[in-house]
C-alpha cells in the first residue's frame, strides 16, 4: 500500500473489525486484572479531574 490514507483505512477497518473480540480475550488471558487496573486507575484520576492524561497504548 504505497498511499498513505488507504493504509490508514486499512488499519482502522482492521481494528474495527477485532476491537470487541481483543477486550473479551484480554479479560480472559489477564483473568480480568485487566478490569482491576481500569478501576484503580480510573478512581487515582479521579483526584486530578483537571489534569492531563496520556494512554500509553496499555490496552
Amino acid at each position: 500500500m504505497k498511499n498513505p490514507d488507504d493504509k490508514k483505512k486499512f488499519v482502522q477497518s482492521k481494528f474495527s473489525a477485532i476491537s470487541g473480540k481483543y477486550d473479551f480475550l484480554n479479560s480472559i488471558l489477564s483473568m480480568q486484572i485487566d478490569r482491576y487496573w481500569r478501576w484503580v486507575t480510573t478512581r487515582e484520576l479521579k483526584e486530578f479531574p483537571e489534569g492531563a492524561v496520556l494512554d500509553l497504548c496499555a490496552g
